[in-house]
This record gives C-alpha cells, structure tokens and sequence, in this order.
C-alpha cells in the first residue's frame, strides 16, 4: 500500500468512529403540518400578487392626477405698471352745524 491509500483509510476510519446510531435515523418530520404551509404559501402568493398589482398600477394613477388643473385657482400675479395707481376718492365732510340738527323755520 502507498502511503496515500494509509491515509485515506485512516481518515475514513476516524469519521466512521464518529457516527453514532443516532446520525443513521430517519429525520423527523417538519413540525408544521401540512395545512400550515400550504395556508402561509398561500398568503405569501396572495401578498406577492397584490404587491405586483399595485406596482403595474400605481404609475398610472399617479400620471392621472398630475392632468387634473389645480383645485384653487392661481391668483394673477401683479404686473408692474407704468402709471401710478388711481388716488382715493374724497371722503365727504359733514357741515359744520349743532349738535341737535338744523333749526326748523318758523
């Protein structure tokens, strides 16, 4: 035998030590039964599938409101003007009279 081949069954004997009859039993069986996973795969499709709605629609929706004209509408801008802005108008002043009116005639 080369030294190779003493190796090799070497290493294979120290990990064949290692294995216990525990290591060569069957797994158990996942601890979630069966309608457990099919009711979370479900859900897991139903949220992938809403999720996937939304993003094909929401572009469009946002593109509709950008279209729509503004709910108040924009107040005119001042312009500068080049003639003055009209004077006030007088205020009329009341005659200068008593306190009680005019004196009737007569």
């Amino acid at each position: 035998m080369t030294g190779t081949e003493e190796r090799l069954r070497a290493a294979l004997a120290a990990k064949a030590a290692t294995v216990t009859r525990a290591d060569l039993r069957h797994p158990l069986p996942p601890s979630a039964g069966r309608v457990t996973h099919r009711l979370r795969t479900a859900s897991l499709l139903a949220l992938a599938a809403a999720l996937i709605g939304a993003a094909l629609l929401l572009p469009g929706a946002l593109r509709h409101q950008a279209d729509q004209p503004p709910a108040i509408r924009p107040q005119p801008t001042a312009s500068p003007s080049s003639s003055p802005p009209p004077a006030p108008a007088p205020v009329p002043v009341p005659a200068r009279g008593s306190a009680r009116g005019p004196v009737p005639a007569g």
